[in-house]
């Protein structure tokens, strides 16, 4: 489906965001058109199965599922993310910043999720609980908005979407 929209709708714009301006009032629209989009989320498919990001998870009798949990607000990284999963048949976990920490915990322990797909605003909630033991699957960490996790870099496999997608690219 999302390869036929794709190519129909090739440069037509998708996905918009503003910038916040030095006097805190919001820029134009800034679009990404549909062919980027879901380029970006074939490589970003490809980067996270090259990678083995999203392993097989006998989730429940003969049930296999290749889990990744995201953790952020909705920014266009998010809906790269889903669109990924939709293509290469990723169950995706979104987690709500309401939940509590042990909450937190309890759904990635759940499904035993590897991977997390985070923004930076809730780092040290992640890293608080790893650094507790409450995280004992958690192994990689994906900056959602491609900021730098100093902290997340001492416990996990740091990297940024943008270099999942890269590597994507270059493993199709």
């Amino acid at each position: 489906m999302y390869r036929h929209i794709k190519e129909s709708y090739n440069k037509q714009d998708f996905i918009g965001t503003r910038a916040v301006l030095e006097d805190g009032s919001l820029g134009e629209y800034e679009y990404e058109s549909y062919t980027r989009i879901i380029e970006q989320a074939e490589n970003l498919g490809s980067g996270l199965t090259y990678l083995k990001l999203c392993p097989e998870v006998n989730d429940f009798q003969d049930y296999y599922c290749r889990f990744i949990a995201v953790f952020s607000p909705n920014i266009p990284m998010w809906y790269k993310l889903d669109i990924t999963t939709l293509l290469y048949g990723f169950t995706i976990v979104p987690l709500n910043n309401t939940l509590n920490p042990d909450s937190i915990a309890h759904v990635l322990n759940l499904s035993k999720i590897e991977t997390l797909a985070l923004h930076s605003m809730h780092e040290k909630k992640i890293v608080l609980l790893k650094a507790q033991g409450k995280l004992p699957y958690l192994k990689n960490i994906i900056s959602m908005n491609n900021r730098t996790l100093k902290d997340s870099k001492k416990l996990f496999h740091v990297f940024t979407a943008n270099q999942i997608i890269q590597e994507g690219s270059r493993h199709p």
